[in-house]
């Protein structure tokens, strides 16, 4: 199941990124990599604000309120 679910995710033309509950990388599909400049095989497990550096991105998650998205 978990295999499918990383094959749907590469499939999807978005970049997605999954965070723990510390805002650290657990995984990315490669429109991720592409689009923010991610590498899964060195970024896992790095926090995601210390990679994705926009100040609009740092703030929303700073703020902690998911409720809109963010388009980047």
């Amino acid at each position: 199941a978990l295999r499918q679910a990383a094959a749907a995710g590469q499939a999807i033309v978005d970049g997605i990124v999954t965070l723990d509950a510390e805002n650290r990388i657990l995984w990315c599909n490669r429109a991720a990599e592409r689009q923010l400049g991610l590498d899964l095989r060195t970024d896992r497990g790095q926090p995601v604000a210390n990679l994705v550096r926009q100040p609009a991105f740092v703030a929303y998650l700073a703020a902690g309120d998911f409720s809109q998205a963010l388009r980047i």
